[in-house]
């Protein structure tokens, strides 16, 4: 049961930290339109 529940954490982080990257890497170009 704890590997089931520390698996779902990793995951959950693993999608928080893809999330932030793609939001970052697609605010990127607006920054430099911006400016």
């Amino acid at each position: 049961m704890m590997i089931l529940i520390s698996a779902l954490i990793y995951i959950s982080m693993f999608h928080l930290h893809h999330f932030q990257y793609y939001d970052d890497e697609k605010n990127k170009p607006d920054l430099k339109n911006v400016q």
